[in-house]
């Protein structure tokens, strides 16, 4: 069982990594030598994310997230094992075994816990490398069925229905698209909201910007979150809230629940501007984080992250910034979030709250 889990986690990461390979090899082709892609290929781009790629990045993703909630108690027990002082240290030399039992040491410790700070040694490094002759062995078939992307209006800030929580006063302030955050704390309370009424998020795919201004380590900050209750991010992580979240630490966004204190991340670099898209299929069992470096979403940074969620959760309330107000002082920063869009038309709630 223990190496069956194995083969299979090494071999879903594998297809994962050629799938975004095969992502930015095929944008590229299509821009050529322009900064974009050109409308004469805007067409083929399309069929592209739709037809082939989004359908089997999303089985794959849904299969990785399956077997991050399923690590059997014996590779569990052997991947807890090989954390000490932050360094791995893995005895084989199989790259499919050092990559599944780094996989499953990220699923063992909580996001706050030291623990999962987990770095590779110099040596462990070339092993873990996933090399096109290994992607070559990864197959995959297009499946799934064609998925519809058309284009919509950007969600306006500054329209009736957005409520600003700001205790500390003066964290935030925005525009039409624009949030800009400054010297935000682990101490504030901070959140910028909208009520789109019961059960209203199910599926959905979401776009935003974001750039990191200023932080260091523990500086924490969510630019996107989905939930049932109003109150800031901490509040969501105590709880055990049935809530999604984006949520920067240390310079590694994550795609967190929550509700299962589940989460998966990528390292992003401070200054540099990010445009990223969270999605979930309706009535699924996942949620997916995809980081972009270009505004088209044509290159992808890292590989997209996952992860798990119950089938039938829905969401009320939509969060364009939230704080995490644990106490603890130290931590101000600054970022920038910008451009959401949500897919959707604006709606009309019966809750038109105010901002002030």
């Amino acid at each position: 069982m223990a190496s069956n889990w194995k083969n299979e986690i090494a071999n879903a990461l594998a297809i994962q990594k050629k799938l975004t390979l095969a992502h930015n090899a095929k944008s590229a082709l299509l821009r050529g030598k322009e900064k974009s892609i050109p409308e004469k290929n805007q067409a083929e781009w399309k069929r592209y994310k739709s037809e082939e790629y989004l359908p089997l990045s999303q089985k794959i993703g849904e299969k990785i997230a399956y077997l991050r909630a399923n690590v059997p108690e014996e590779v569990k027990i052997e991947a807890s094992k090989i954390v000490k002082n932050n360094k791995v240290s893995i005895a084989p030399t199989d790259w499919s075994e050092k990559i599944a039992l780094l996989e499953a040491s990220s699923t063992l410790f909580d996001i706050k816990d030291e623990k999962s700070a987990i770095v590779a040694k110099e040596s462990d490094k070339v092993s873990n490398e996933i090399s096109q002759n290994k992607l070559d062995l990864a197959d995959i078939t297009p499946t799934g069925e064609k998925v519809e992307l058309p284009p919509d209006p950007l969600v306006d800030w500054t329209s009736a229905g957005w409520t600003e929580v700001d205790v500390a006063a003066n964290r935030i302030t925005f525009t039409a698209n624009q949030i800009t955050v400054t010297d935000l704390d682990r101490d504030e309370e901070v959140y910028f909201y909208r009520d789109y009424d019961a059960d209203h998020f199910d599926g959905f795919s979401h776009d935003y910007d974001f750039k990191e201004v200023t932080g260091g380590a523990g500086w924490i900050v969510a630019p996107w979150c989905l939930a049932n209750v109003v109150n800031d991010e901490y509040h969501f992580y105590v709880q055990y809230s049935v809530s999604l979240s984006c949520h920067l630490d240390n310079h590694v966004l994550y795609i967190c629940n929550w509700q299962g204190r589940v989460y998966s991340g990528q390292a992003i670099t401070r200054g540099t501007q990010y445009y990223v898209t969270v999605a979930r299929s309706a009535g699924g069992i996942l949620c997916t984080q995809t980081i972009y470096s270009d505004a088209s979403r044509e290159t992808i940074v890292g590989v997209p992250k996952s992860v798990a969620v119950i089938s039938g959760n829905k969401y009320r309330y939509l969060y364009s910034m939230n704080s995490w107000n644990s106490s603890h002082g130290g931590y101000a920063t600054d970022a920038l979030i910008n451009n959401l869009d949500i897919k959707e038309a604006l709606p009309i709630t019966r809750s038109q709250a105010c901002i002030f």
